[in-house]
């Protein structure tokens, strides 16, 4: 066995009293408590285990979920979450948590837990699409209710009707797109929101921007707690152009159904006697706080101009694909 010099071994961590803080447990409840070394009890904060879902016992549904009225906060990373207790944060274990919604259609509510981790509670509804009623504010840097720091906060909703909300991510049924109206503060996880129009084709030749087929419901919608979350857009479209002046395009509308947002692929037939070209509009940025609805558009040319749908089901089919962390 070859000599090991003393250099050429790992150099050990050293741990300072100050930077050890016991945990007593008693029963389901964990506090950081007077440290062994004689100094006072650490403030201690982990982030919770558990997601919003309206799906008990599923964290991260793969279904639609429409017109749910029970919310729900479900074990996901694990079971424990820390709560303040108005001195100190606690930690707890948890088993799943139901809410009844009691929620008004079109409104944004942000959701929080009690110190206790047994209750789930609503604030109010928010004075706007992108405005809170009950402002959010921090406890060690944790975000809280402002009123009632005891309270954590673990995302936002939004009613898709009376007394219910929508976890769907559509891109099956024509002209029907997805809803993510459940926000998690915490363990986020990326999610696809789509639609689809399985017409087969449409005629547009006005050189101005609308709603993909003018159909309102070519669009998705989301709701997001926070303002700097990011979220990437994608339309495809097929069409067939005959204009050598004027182009047509797809493209992304950020909450408009007369502009395009991002990056916009157009075209045109310079030879006058007809193409199917491929054209994708994309968006991809944080489009702010609250309640917001991405719009399938388009624009046409003056003279032939044929968006293409699913093309009569030869496996083609145009659409817009959105995926964002929820």
């Amino acid at each position: 066995m070859s000599d090991v010099k003393i250099s050429e071994l790992p150099v050990a961590t050293v741990v300072n009293a100050t930077d050890v803080v016991p945990i007593v447990q008693t029963g389901t409840t964990k506090q950081a408590a007077a440290s062994l070394f004689g100094s006072s009890a650490a403030t201690v904060f982990s982030n919770p285990g558990g997601r919003l879902t309206t799906e008990s016992g599923v964290p991260v549904s793969m279904s639609d979920r429409t017109s749910q009225g029970t919310l729900y906060y479900t074990p996901y990373q694990h079971n424990n979450i820390y709560t303040y207790s108005g001195s100190a944060w606690v930690a707890k274990t948890f088993s799943e948590i139901s809410l009844s919604l009691s929620v008004t259609s079109g409104n944004n509510y942000d959701v929080f837990i009690n110190s206790a981790a047994t209750a789930l509670s609503l604030s109010s509804a928010w004075t706007t699409d992108t405005s809170r009623a009950d402002a959010l504010g921090t406890q060690d840097g944790v975000v809280v209710l402002n009123s009632d720091h005891t309270k954590l906060w673990l995302g936002t909703i939004r009613a898709s009707g009376s007394n219910v909300i929508a976890d769907s991510g559509g891109g099956v049924t024509n002209q029907v797109g997805g809803t993510r109206f459940v926000w998690n503060a915490f363990n986020r996880v990326t999610r696809p929101i789509k639609v689809i129009d399985t017409g087969d084709n449409w005629s547009y030749t006005t050189n101005t921007i609308r709603q993909a087929h003018g159909a309102s419901g070519n669009k998705i919608e989301y709701v997001t707690g926070d303002a700097s979350v990011n979220i990437d857009a994608t339309v495809h479209g097929l069409s067939l152009v005959q204009d050598t002046a004027v182009v047509s395009g797809v493209g992304v509308g950020i909450d408009s159904t007369t502009t395009f947002s991002g990056v916009v692929q157009t075209a045109y037939d310079s030879n006058a006697v007809g193409a199917l070209y491929q054209t994708i509009g994309r968006f991809v940025g944080a489009p702010g706080l609250g309640y917001h609805y991405v719009s399938w558009n388009e624009k046409g040319t003056v003279n032939v101009c044929i968006f293409l749908g699913d093309n009569g089901g030869d496996s083609s089919q145009s659409g817009l694909i959105v995926t964002g962390e929820f």
